[in-house]
């Protein structure tokens, strides 16, 4: 019975974490209106945010309640799970050691990632961005909510923990939601840098692979 105690009182402590991350997400600007949307997996379930609601507004007792497998609602306190269940719930079965995963729509990595070419990865300027992120690939435009955009989505997560989504924004996910929140900090704040410089004092190849080993 303890040992039941102990993992309901984390389990209720990353629940109310990701209200709280995702409050903090929408205040810093990171995503508005009702975009966005975060989860985090327990097991065979996942708690979602509600779709149409606005990030600040997610409390604990309004995520959705969902079975990892199926997607079958287990409880509606917040309303219907965000249209982005198919990609998280893909997410999770692909990667077995994330627990967390946080969706946003920051404009800096919107924007950064216009910048580049076809196939061309964002470049690196902070060592210590390479050694959290690595090197987050950049998928290519999928529609909000699509089957293609969860199956591609889960194929960049099978060597990736963070993705950036052109013309959407960026995901992330971690081992808790503490973690897949920091993950994308730093996705913003390596656009950001992006923005000011487009390329000048980039690390070079050599030094990334150095980093990454």
């Amino acid at each position: 019975m303890k040992v039941e105690k102990t993992e309901r009182c984390s389990m209720r402590e990353e629940i109310e974490k990701l209200a709280e991350y995702t409050k903090k997400a929408y205040e810093k600007g990171y995503v508005g209106g009702s975009g966005g949307n975060s989860s985090v997996r327990f097991g065979g379930e996942v708690y979602i945010t509600p779709t149409g609601i606005a990030l600040d507004e997610v409390m604990a007792d309004t995520l959705v309640r969902v079975r990892l497998k199926t997607g079958e609602v287990l409880s509606v306190n917040g309303g219907k799970p965000s249209k982005e269940l198919p990609m998280h719930l893909a997410i999770y079965q692909a990667r077995p050691d994330l627990n967390a995963i946080i969706h946003l729509h920051p404009v800096d990595c919107i924007a950064a990632t216009l910048l580049l070419d076809e196939d061309e990865l964002l470049p690196c300027y902070v060592p210590g961005h390479v050694k959290k992120i690595k090197r987050p690939p950049v998928e290519e435009y999928f529609p909000a909510g699509s089957p293609e955009l969860a199956v591609n989505t889960m194929m960049l997560f099978e060597k990736n923990d963070c993705v950036f989504l052109k013309r959407h924004g960026i995901i992330a996910g971690g081992k808790d939601v503490r973690t897949a929140y920091l993950h994308c900090e730093d996705m913003i704040d390596a656009s950001r840098i992006h923005l000011w410089l487009r390329g000048f004092g980039a690390l070079n190849e050599e030094r990334i692979q150095q980093l990454l080993k």
